[in-house]
This record gives C-alpha cells, structure tokens and sequence, in this order.
C-alpha cells in the first residue's frame, strides 16, 4: 500500500509483477524486466499486467474515487503508441477515473528528448498521474522534472535507508522533499521499513509513504479481503 502522512491512511496501492514458476521460486521483477525490455517482450508483458489490474480490481477501484492504483511503465512504452489504449480498454472501460491511476517512470526515460516530453504532456491532459520513478539514482533534476509537467516524484529507497540514523546522508531525503515542495511536486517515499525511518519522514510533514512497515507485496484476492484490516493501529 500507499500510505498517506501524518494520518497514516491508505492512499492507493502499487501494482507489483512476479513471475511464478511452478517448479521453482517466485522471480521479482528485477530478474526479467530488463531482459523483456531486451527482447522486446515488455508492452506484452505490460498489457497483460494492465489487464490483470482491470479483472481483479477495475470495478473495486472504480466503486471508491479515492483508491488509487500506481503502475510501472517501461521506457519503450512511454513513446508508443498503445499505453493509453491499453489503460483506456482494461480501467477506464471499467469506470475507472484517470486521476486514480498513477504512472510511475524511471527516472532515466526523463532523458530521452522530446518523444518523452510531448509523452507525458499527453497522459497529463488526460488526467493520469505522472512520476518519476527511483529519483535520484538517474540524472535529472527536479526543475527538469517540473518542466517535463510532472506530477510527483518517488525518492528512491537507497536513501530512505539512511533515515533515523547518525549518517550524514540521512539528511538527503528530507532536503529532497523542502525541494520537490517548492516545485508542487507530490512526494511518495519508498523503503520505509522500520519505525525510526517512519518518524523521521512523520518530522517532514504530509508526504506519501510505502514499504514493508506497512506490508509486505500480497496478491489481489488477498489485498480486497483484508483491506479493511490491513493496517494496524500506529496511534
């Protein structure tokens, strides 16, 4: 889940990829997505997550406004021609409202000219949401983010680690947040995974949180039968 600060609330939720194989472990995502982007398998891959989210949670979604679903995008489908169709066809087919879904991009697409710009310009007219995925490990800046008309950023969790200790770089992630503010940038911090790192970003002021804090990845079955409960009393 998504957790909204200071209330500690459920925002939304991201959509995870597992690859399950019967004869062995679970895969997570880091094991094939690179090699689907290599083979040129990731817009099928991506559609059949896209229409995935629609059969198990379209109509869930679309029955609250205020849940929200965040999906990762691949560099390759950023430019293409049949993202917007894919999300159009399995969500918003399914009443599902543009503002509900968030995109989340890798940062490093940011620097790939025009064709991203002119991109995500279009999925914000239509109202989607759109982030910059694992800031700051990539190589842009949040103006240039802000130019690109961005609608947040999702600071990486290498340095969400540092949080609620004595490094000097636990410093970073609340100076990232003061900046991405004063751009009106929303702010989702990754990572937080101990209570002293959610105290620390609780000192920051309303942000959006998400970690295995909170929970850990679960499927959707699991996820609509135990929203009700799914976050314990932190008062």
């Amino acid at each position: 889940p998504i957790i909204s600060l200071p209330e500690q609330s459920i925002y939304g939720f991201e959509a995870l990829a597992r690859w399950e194989d019967d004869e062995g472990p679970t895969l997570p995502p880091e094991t094939f997505i690179s090699l689907a982007e290599q083979t040129n398998q990731i817009e099928r891959i991506s559609a059949l997550i896209i229409g995935q989210i629609g059969r198990d949670l379209g109509a869930w979604l679309a029955e609250s406004g205020q849940r929200r679903i965040a999906i990762n995008i691949a560099p390759t489908e950023l430019v293409g021609s049949e993202l917007v169709a894919k999300l159009d066809q399995h969500l918003i087919a399914r009443g599902v409202k543009p503002q509900q879904i968030l995109l989340e991009i890798t940062e490093r697409t940011m620097v790939s000219g025009k064709a991203a710009a002119a991109a995500i310009e279009a999925l914000s007219r239509r109202g989607f949401r759109v982030f910059a995925d694992d800031f700051g490990v990539g190589y842009c800046g949040l103006g240039y983010l802000n130019e690109l008309h961005m609608d947040g950023i999702k600071i990486s969790q290498t340095f969400t680690a540092a949080l609620g200790t004595d490094s000097p770089k636990a410093t970073l992630v609340p100076r990232i947040i003061e900046m991405a503010r004063e751009l009106d940038l929303e702010i989702i911090v990754e990572g937080v995974e101990n209570q002293a790192q959610l105290d620390a970003l609780l000192r920051a002021g309303p942000l959006l949180v998400q970690g295995w804090l909170f929970s850990r990845e679960m499927p959707a079955r699991q996820l609509l039968e135990q929203y009700d409960t799914l976050l314990p009393d932190r008062t």
